[in-house]
């Protein structure tokens, strides 16, 4: 959290000298291959405004994997932490039902990524008042609770299948693999046109939709990254509801 709270910071303040070599950047952005391009977001790399700079340096790649990194770890810790750590056994003797226990760590991994979004945002609001940078303090918070509910989605995902199934590598491991494929079909899908009807699979769709830096929170693409990990949740409680556990 506090790494990702100064690299805001660091970003913010050396946005003046950045803005003031765009061209020569843009220049050498043009020369790259359009694959490349779309895959660190720099298609649509605009460093002559707030928003675009945001965009371009956090919000099209960094900030959305840190959320989903943390989100993983959370998520795979829930259920198959506990049981790699053998202290399942002690939660479920408990008077607590399994549904409880999935349905209280999805609250709390919710509510660690809430507080992380609102850390960066205020990372960045501050950076922003060092270096006079004109950009609505909402738009920045709404970003950052936009790439938080990315997170959240590939949280539950790390969730549902520790819950599933059991073991903190193979969640890990599966979740950070879905991960790649999804990021990889939001970018190459602005180039392949074969991919362009599956791009709405990929929860990066919905995640850069909407350019929320610019914009605030679309309705419908916000409403989508709130339903999916509430899905995924309701699944996990039913997968470790009825799950045989193997002491």
């Amino acid at each position: 959290m506090l790494g990702l709270g100064a690299l805001a910071l660091v970003q913010m303040t050396v946005y003046p000298s950045i803005r003031k070599s765009a061209p020569q950047m843009l220049e050498y952005v043009e020369t790259m291959p359009d694959a490349m391009k779309a895959m660190f977001g720099l298609d649509s790399m605009d460093y002559t405004s707030p928003a675009g700079y945001l965009n371009t340096e956090l919000f099209s790649m960094i900030v959305p994997m840190v959320f989903a990194a943390f989100a993983m770890g959370a998520g795979s810790r829930a259920v198959a932490g506990e049981e790699d750590r053998k202290t399942l056994d002690l939660l479920l003797s408990t008077p607590v039902s399994r549904r409880s226990i999935v349905a209280q760590k999805f609250v709390a991994m919710a509510v660690d990524i809430a507080a992380l979004a609102v850390v960066l945002s205020l990372c960045l609001w501050l950076g922003g008042m060092l270096v006079n940078f004109d950009l609505d303090a909402g738009h920045m918070l709404a970003a950052c609770l936009n790439a938080g509910l990315l997170g959240l989605v590939m949280g539950s995902i790390a969730l549902l299948i520790g819950s599933w199934r059991g073991g903190r590598g193979f969640s890990i491991g599966v979740t950070g693999a879905l991960l790649v494929g999804f990021f990889l079909l939001q970018s190459l899908s602005q180039i392949v046109d074969g991919l362009r009807p599956f791009r709405k699979m990929s929860p990066f769709y919905w995640y850069s939709n909407g350019d929320v830096l610019r914009n605030g929170l679309a309705l419908a693409d916000t409403a989508v990254l709130l339903v999916l990990p509430l899905i995924l949740a309701w699944l996990a409680l039913i997968a470790f509801d009825r799950r045989d556990i193997h002491a």
